[in-house]
């Protein structure tokens, strides 16, 4: 699946379409999910996405929670301080 983030400590309310394509106000980041932890009850606790870090820098690996242990302010399954807005699934038929 591919994720869509938000700009960086925005909140979002259901968003349209218009307002995570326009410049500046939606989508900031896209990043590639290459694995899913679930828990007993088979609900997604954490996921590692593959997604480039910014100018300059390779691609790598990155793993984010619903809830992060370490910081629960942050939102779920973010991408840090960007909220997950919008999900693409890959057709591989």
């Amino acid at each position: 699946a591919i994720m869509f983030f938000g700009q960086v400590g925005k909140k979002y309310s259901r968003p349209s379409i218009e307002q995570l394509t326009t410049y500046g106000q939606g989508i900031m980041h896209i990043g590639t999910v290459i694995d899913v932890e679930k828990d007993e009850q088979g609900q997604v606790v954490a996921y590692t996405m593959f997604h480039a870090r910014g100018r300059g820098k390779p691609a790598s690996h990155t793993r984010h929670y619903l809830q992060r242990p370490n910081n629960s302010s942050l939102p779920a399954f973010g991408n840090w301080r960007q909220q997950w807005v919008a999900l693409a699934y890959i057709d591989t038929k």
